[in-house]
């Protein structure tokens, strides 16, 4: 555990603590003090392990020539329609539009981010937004806890608009844009910094709950060579272990249609064949997890190169009585999903058709979006343009290819 700069750590006894707890109760002082030893603290597993301060970097990787879907100037205008300066977005949506503009940046698209106007701070850039600036803006939607920080639950943040958020999804983002431990965050009561929020990721994980954010933030920050961490109750947990909890979750289940544990399988694999992370009985059931789920997608797909909901069922038509009335934002969240997990988790030849036709849908649905379906459905939209972004990436030099 990390704490805040100039801080004291509260959640660790002094001395004359242990002292009064030794006169008065021995046998407590012995339990406790093991304990403290097994767990170290909340933390990574093994003496001298510390995170990464620079995540590792979720590489594109397929066995197919690049998909120039559009030319680069085309691809600046789709991602330039999505500037959040015009749209009033949530929490959620600026970080969205985070992960958009550093993946343009990838491609050379972009050169900073954009920045949004405050009525009471002037003009920041969405990273300045979020983290603070330590002069006219510090961030309010931060809080506090035992362990480091974290983003406060819906009902203790201000402004409202910071509402939709999923668990560990910041620092989920912050590790996608390659933003290091290091980096300050500015809250209304003091600075921290991005290790702080992993610090509270890693005492407070349990393998209950919403898990793919969780997964992406620690495949990414946590070094290779420990052996995992354990929580603030010191129970211990390593990538195998949460790798099976995310093959346990049913298909179509979780936020988005359940495919954002597609893409949390998928990171997991993409890092893990850079670094090895899993053990050979984990990354073979992982793999074959991802091989089931391409075949099930091109099965899936509609004429019309979209996945939709009931995508889980490897069928194009789905019952009308199981989901939820089809909305345009669905198709286009369900298959921007898609095709950002499959251009990490690799795709040869046999599926090339299939995502040529769905990043022709996404760039269709971009271009002929008014202005208020794009705030809308803003999220989705996002995660189209990234997609695009991430299949134009394909066969540049560096990148891996799928075995």
């Amino acid at each position: 555990m990390l704490l805040r700069e100039g801080e004291r750590s509260h959640s660790v006894p002094r001395v004359g603590h242990w002292r009064g707890l030794a006169r008065s109760r021995p046998w407590l002082a012995v339990s406790a003090l093991c304990s403290l030893a097994v767990v170290g603290g909340c933390g990574s597993e093994g003496p001298g392990v510390e995170p990464f301060n620079a995540p590792v970097k979720l590489r594109p990787s397929c066995d197919i020539e690049p998909l120039a879907v559009l030319a680069d100037h085309e691809l600046r205008r789709l991602v330039q329609r999505l500037d959040p300066a015009t749209h009033r977005l949530t929490l959620s949506g600026v970080l969205h539009a985070w992960r958009l503009w550093s993946a343009a940046a990838d491609l050379g698209l972009a050169s900073s981010l954009p920045h949004v106007q405050l009525p009471d701070a002037g003009e920041v850039s969405i990273d300045e937004l979020i983290l603070g600036t330590g002069q006219s803006y510090r961030a309010l939607h931060f809080q506090r806890t035992p362990y480091g920080i974290r983003v406060a639950p819906k009902s203790f943040r201000t402004p409202s608009y910071f509402d939709a958020y999923h668990r560990d999804e910041l620092l989920c983002v912050l590790a996608e844009a390659g933003v290091p431990l290091t980096r300050p965050i500015w809250t209304s009561f003091g600075k921290y910094r991005v290790r702080n929020l992993l610090d509270d990721c890693i005492a407070q994980f349990s393998l209950t709950g919403e898990l793919p954010w969780s997964a992406v933030a620690l495949t990414s920050y946590l070094p290779r060579q420990q052996r995992g961490w354990r929580n603030k109750f010191g129970e211990f947990y390593d990538f195998d272990l949460l790798a099976l909890a995310l093959l346990r979750t049913e298909l179509g289940e979780g936020p988005c249609q359940g495919t954002h544990v597609c893409y949390a399988l998928a990171c997991m694999a993409n890092v893990h064949s850079q670094s090895p992370i899993l053990s050979q009985a984990t990354i073979g059931r992982v793999q074959r997890r991802i091989d089931g789920l391409r075949e099930l997608l091109w099965c899936a797909q509609h004429a019309d190169g979209a996945w939709r909901l009931g995508w889980e069922t490897g069928t194009a038509s789905r019952p009308p009585d199981r989901h939820a009335p089809l909305t345009w934002g669905a198709s286009i969240a369900v298959t921007a999903h898609h095709l950002e997990w499959l251009a990490l988790a690799g795709c040869d030849s046999k599926g090339r058709d299939a995502v040529t036709a769905g990043l022709k849908f996404l760039v269709t649905a971009l271009e002929v979006a008014s202005a208020d379906e794009l705030s809308r459905n803003y999220n989705a939209y996002t995660h189209a343009a990234r997609a695009i972004l991430l299949w134009s990436q394909m066969g540049d030099e560096g990148w891996a290819e799928a075995e």
